[in-house]
């Protein structure tokens, strides 16, 4: 990710897009404004059967979600 002060901000959606699990992790960038990998473990009980991953950047300068990366999972 490149993303402002290597903070990544991800959300769990459940089928219906209720929130499950929002959190962030720190990007491993090798300086400002370079990409760096990132990761982080989410552990999540839910009975529904698929959902999404959202991977985005807050705005410094107005707060909205920016870069968001939408990955459509199926929970087991």
């Amino acid at each position: 990710a490149r993303v402002f002060e290597s903070v990544v901000s991800i959300r769990l959606l459940d089928s219906v897009g209720n929130i499950l699990i929002q959190t962030t992790t720190m990007a491993n960038a090798p300086d400002a404004g370079q990409f760096g990998p990132f990761e982080k473990m989410i552990n999540c009980i839910t009975t529904d059967s698929s959902g999404a991953l959202e991977v985005y950047q807050v705005s410094a300068k107005d707060g909205s979600e920016i870069d968001k990366v939408s990955v459509p999972l199926l929970f087991n």
